[in-house]
C-alpha cells in the first residue's frame, strides 16, 4: 500500500492563505522608556531567550530582537521558520508572549529539535527544555479562537489569526494502545486499516500466533457487537520502542484528503527493554468520506527532557 505524506508545504500554503486575512492591532501597546533600555540591553547579548529576565514582553521588543510575538499576523520570520524546517535548511526562531519567550532550534536533518521555554511563574523565571522528533509540525485550525495552531508534540509553538476553516480539521477520534509480544519477528513499524470485522479477524488469522493479539481481539470483538464496524473504520499502527513506552494521544487532523494521527510517545528510563505494540485508532466514517485508505499516516513524536 501506498502512503502519502503531509508535508510543511502544505502548512506553509495555509501560513500563506490564512496569514492575509485578519490583522493584529499594536497601537495600543506600551512603550514605556522601561521596556526600550530592556530592548536595547538584549540587543547587545545573544539573544532575547538568554537575556530575557522576566520583564514584559510588548511587540515592538519582540520585533527589535528578532523575534516572532505569538499571535502576529504577518510574521515572515515565522513563515521563514517553516520554509527552513520543509528544506531540511537549518532552522532557528524565537516565539514571545508577553511572560514568555520559546527558542525553537532544528538542526537541518528534519530529524531533531530542541525547543527552550522560559516562563514567568510568579516572581520567578522558571526554564525547561525538550528533545522532539520528528520535527513535523502539526498544523490545526481552532474554529472557536478562529486561529491556525502550530505544535511541535503537544507544544504549542505558535498561533496565527485566521478568517476561515479551509482543512486543518482537528477530527474525534479513540484511540487505545495494546503492548503485545516482545519476541514477535515481525517487522517494525508498519500500519494496516480495517473497514470491516471480517478485514481485522484475516489480520488476527495471520498475526496472532506471532503478536499475542488477545486483547485487541476482545475489543474489537465487543466493538463489532455494538455495531461498531457500522460507522468507523480501525486504524492500526504496529510500533516498536526501547523501554516500557508510553503512547499518548494527541490529535488526529483532516487535511487536503489526508488523515495524519499525531501520538507522542514517552520512554521509561531502561531503554534497553524491546517493547512492541498495536496502537488502533478508531475514526467515525462520516470524516473520511474525501479520505483515500492509503492517505492516512501517523507520526510518533519521540518527546524528552534535555539533559545536560
Amino acid at each position: 500500500m501506498k502512503f502519502r505524506s503531509l508535508s510543511l508545504t502544505a502548512v506553509l500554503m495555509a501560513v500563506l492563505l490564512f496569514g492575509g486575512c485578519a490583522f493584529f492591532d499594536f497601537s495600543d501597546v506600551s512603550s514605556d522608556e522601561a521596556d526600550h533600555s530592556f530592548s536595547r540591553r538584549n540587543n547587545e547579548g545573544d539573544g532575547l531567550y538568554y537575556s530575557w529576565d522576566g520583564g514584559e514582553i510588548t511587540s515592538e521588543i519582540a520585533e527589535e530582537n528578532g523575534c516572532v510575538m505569538k499571535g502576529s499576523t504577518d510574521s515572515v520570520k515565522w513563515k521563514d521558520f517553516l520554509i527552513n524546517v520543509n528544506s531540511s535548511e537549518k532552522a532557528e526562531v524565537t516565539v514571545c508572549s508577553e511572560d514568555s519567550v520559546m527558542l525553537i532550534s532544528e538542526s537541518g536533518t528534519g530529524s531533531t529539535a530542541l525547543i527552550s521555554v522560559k516562563q514567568k511563574d510568579g516572581d520567578e523565571v522558571v526554564e525547561t527544555s525538550r528533545v522532539v522528533s520528528p520535527v513535523e509540525v502539526c498544523c490545526i485550525y481552532n474554529d472557536t479562537n478562529r486561529e491556525m495552531e502550530y505544535y511541535l508534540s503537544d507544544i504549542l509553538l505558535n498561533t496565527v489569526p485566521a478568517s476561515n476553516n479551509e482543512g486543518y480539521h482537528d477530527i474525534p477520534v479513540t484511540c487505545t494502545n495494546y503492548r503485545v509480544s516482545s519476541t514477535a519477528a515481525i517487522t517494525f513499524p508498519y500500519q494496516r486499516y480495517f473497514s470491516s470485522y471480517t478485514e481485522f479477524v484475516n489480520y488476527c488469522d495471520k498475526y496472532h500466533e506471532i503478536l499475542g493479539l488477545e486483547n485487541v481481539m476482545k475489543d474489537m470483538k465487543a466493538f463489532e457487537d455494538n455495531g461498531g464496524f457500522n460507522t468507523n473504520v480501525v486504524f492500526l499502527y504496529g510500533d516498536r520502542s526501547g523501554g516500557a513506552a508510553e503512547y499518548e494521544f494527541l490529535h488526529a487532523v483532516e487535511s487536503d484528503r489526508e488523515l495524519t494521527i499525531y501520538m507522542k510517545r514517552k520512554y521509561s528510563d531502561n531503554k534497553d527493554i524491546v517493547s512492541k505494540w498495536q496502537l488502533t485508532c478508531t475514526v467515525p466514517g462520516q470524516y473520511l468520506s474525501d479520505v483515500a485508505p492509503d492517505a492516512v499516516r501517523w507520526v510518533i513524536y519521540d518527546d524528552e527532557v534535555a539533559r545536560g
